[in-house]
C-alpha cells in the first residue's frame, strides 16, 4: 500500500511539472501572438491615417490656394515690392 502512495504522489509530480510547462508555453505562445497583433494593427493604422490625411488634404489645399490667389492675384511678382517696403511717417506702405 505504502508503494502505491509513493507512485501517485511521484505521479502527481510530474503531471503538475507538465502541466505547468504547458500552462507557460500556452502563456508565452498568447503573449507573442498578442504583440505580433498590436505591431500589425499599429502599422495598418498609420498607413490608413496617412491615406485619409492625403485624401482629405490635398483637395483643401488645393482650395486654399485659390483662395490666396483670389485674394492676392499678384502676390510674389514684381507688384509685391509695397509689401516689403517700410511704412511712411502715417504709417502707409504704398
Amino acid at each position: 500500500m505504502a508503494g502505491k502512495q509513493g507512485d501517485s504522489l511521484g505521479g502527481r509530480g510530474i503531471k503538475r511539472s507538465l502541466n505547468r510547462r504547458i500552462l507557460r508555453n500556452t502563456t508565452l505562445n498568447i503573449l507573442i501572438l498578442v504583440v505580433i497583433c498590436c505591431v500589425i494593427m499599429a502599422l495598418s493604422l498609420q498607413s490608413l491615417a496617412n491615406n485619409i490625411l492625403l485624401d482629405s488634404l490635398q483637395p483643401m489645399a488645393r482650395q486654399s490656394a485659390k483662395t490666396v490667389e483670389a485674394n492676392h492675384p499678384h502676390a510674389g511678382g514684381p507688384d509685391d515690392d509695397h509689401c516689403r517696403r517700410p511704412p511712411d511717417e502715417h504709417g502707409c506702405r504704398r
